[in-house]
């Protein structure tokens, strides 16, 4: 197994003994002052480690995990699950207890886990049995060991003694291996393994298991779900940039028959509109999207801003928004709020006043010929102070589908009644699209849906993860 150590400080210095020399490709790091090599290896810049062949990159950093992650993750295009803390890397020496139990109740908390079938009794021997926010652990097992049995709520014995159904079924690689999935499936619809790093090969060569992977905090786990569903979030882009490397995620190029190829994507075959790029923006991609693919999920990000993770410095991940999506209905940015300027404000302010007039004239001539709760939906947000930025949103095929059918006829009829002057700035030639971005909100308070509302990870805008 070949690892790119990353940190050169105490931590690294403290355990390097514990490390197989041959097994280390090089380092890596952010500071140009480094020597060229640390000993025999040699010392590469982040941008450098697509040309060098590894399993995985090993963090020698617990202060700085986190930004270290996230620059791997969403500035670089590392798949997240080839990125490793250090202690759990070296878990035969240092396993920590303490990560794993937060990771844990990190998991319960946000998706609403209440009731855990632990099978083998993982928690006990890992020590994490204290999880405040789970309502009910219960423990299966077929072991003669007892010393641990009071620490649950209540105590099967065999496979035909299980009564009910489970938010989750904790189990690790050794139970794994030895019982069926099918069987465990019928207590729950979710398994979280439990992998130590030296383990970690063997169940990723088993196939017949079909084992998701999911990175938390520098661990790897497995994941299993009886209902998986096909989710793809489009990362809409108009230039060069990297993308994410998670199974989920694709980049496509919106307005791919207007420029040039990116390598991407684009948004320009079989149904499209791509043509009308420059002045819909992003809307040329999410007709695409809504035309041409046939995903359960669907969503749409940009290729620098992304639904932030609430358990890793990066962007959700495939496990992550197979879970919000069975709570929730939509997905959706965190409102943005000015007490100072309504929407239509800080609409008529970005672009040139030409420009406003004739959209807003369209707008509200669109709105007075459809439904009333339409047209007071258009007007409440508009002279509003919150909207949901960016067009940005995952959820599912039927939503899509009728967010879609709503929207586009409007974009559709403002494009035919609205005179793009060719006088006008670049900026102000796309109001219709920024308006489509304020069009999101009018639809969305029409609707009945369970939202979850996710902060923004901005890529690229100075701050160290999203913060």
């Amino acid at each position: 197994m070949k690892i790119i150590i990353w940190g050169l400080g105490e931590i690294y210095n403290r355990f390097k003994d514990k490390l197989v020399e041959n097994d280390i490709v090089c380092m890596v790091d952010n500071n140009s002052e480094r020597k060229v090599a640390y000993g025999d290896k040699r010392v590469i810049f982040p941008c450098q480690l697509n040309d060098y062949k590894y399993d995985y990159i090993v963090i020698f950093s617990s202060k700085y995990y986190e930004e270290i992650s996230y620059q791997l993750v969403m500035e670089w295009g590392i798949d997240c699950k080839r990125i490793l803390r250090w202690e759990y890397y070296l878990e035969s020496e240092v396993f920590d207890f303490f990560t794993i139990h937060n990771i844990i109740k990190k998991y319960c908390k946000w998706f609403h886990v209440r009731e855990i079938l632990d099978v083998g009794g993982v928690l006990s021997r890992k020590q994490i049995l204290n999880i405040e926010e789970v309502y009910n652990i219960d423990l299966l097992y077929d072991i003669n060991e007892k010393a641990f049995l009071n620490c649950y709520n209540f105590v099967y014995k065999s496979y035909e003694e299980v009564n009910k159904k489970y938010d989750l079924l904790l189990i690790d690689e050794v139970d794994l291996k030895r019982l069926s999935i099918q069987r465990l499936l019928t207590y729950t619809e979710k398994i979280l393994i439990i992998i130590p790093f030296n383990k970690l090969e063997d169940l990723l060569e088993d196939n017949d298991l079909k084992i998701d992977y999911v990175n938390f905090s520098g661990y790897l786990f497995g994941y299993i779900s009886k209902n998986s569903k096909k989710i793809k979030i489009f990362e809409v882009t108009h230039k060069d940039f990297v993308p994410v490397n998670e199974s989920s995620y694709t980049p496509i190029h919106a307005g791919y028959k207007t420029g040039s190829s990116l390598g991407f994507i684009g948004d320009h075959t079989k149904n499209h509109i791509s043509d009308l790029n420059s002045k819909i923006n992003e809307c040329t991609a999410l007709y695409w999207i809504w035309k041409n693919t046939d995903y359960d999920i669907l969503g749409l990000n940009h290729y620098r801003r992304f639904f932030k993770s609430e358990i890793n410095s990066y962007m959700l991940q495939k496990m992550e928004i197979e879970l919000l999506m069975e709570q929730y209905d939509i997905l959706v940015t965190e409102p943005s709020y000015n007490k100072y300027s309504s929407i239509e404000q800080e609409l008529k302010k970005s672009v040139c006043v030409d420009a406003y007039k004739e959209v807003k004239k369209c707008l509200n001539e669109i709105f007075a010929a459809m439904r009333h709760e339409e047209n007071i939906a258009f007007r409440y947000v508009f002279e509003g102070h919150m909207m949901h930025p960016c067009n940005m949103f995952i959820t599912s095929r039927k939503i899509l589908n009728k967010y879609c059918n709503w929207l586009f006829p409007i974009l559709f009829e403002l494009i035919d009644k609205v005179t793009i002057n060719e006088g006008w700035d670049i900026y102000s030639k796309r109001i219709i699209g920024f308006a489509a971005e304020r069009l999101f909100t009018v639809w969305l308070i029409q609707q009945n849906y369970k939202m979850k509302e996710l902060s923004i990870l901005l890529v690229g805008d100075g701050r160290p993860f999203g913060k």
